[in-house]
């Protein structure tokens, strides 16, 4: 879907969905990085993140143990379990 938004509940089933314009961005997003996801689909909400107005973006890869902060337009640092 590549938009930032929530969703909650209102006591009905059907959850109520907010526009992300009415959301204010995250500073910080932090994703944990699956051994299955492509790629394209986690640099896709890198870039969905900051240009939502996302200060960093940390992305987690348990498998090898390493952490990718972007800031900007490029990643910012990195550090490795050694």
């Amino acid at each position: 879907d590549g938009e930032l938004g929530n969703a909650s509940t209102t006591g009905s089933t059907a959850p109520v969905v907010v526009a992300p314009a009415q959301v204010p961005p995250p500073d910080i997003a932090i994703e944990i990085i699956s051994p299955s996801e492509r790629t394209a689909d986690s640099t896709r909400k890198i870039w969905t993140y900051l240009r939502a107005g996302a200060q960093e973006v940390w992305q987690i890869y348990p498998q090898p143990g390493a952490l990718v902060i972007y800031a900007g337009q490029r990643p910012h640092a990195r550090a490795e379990r050694g």
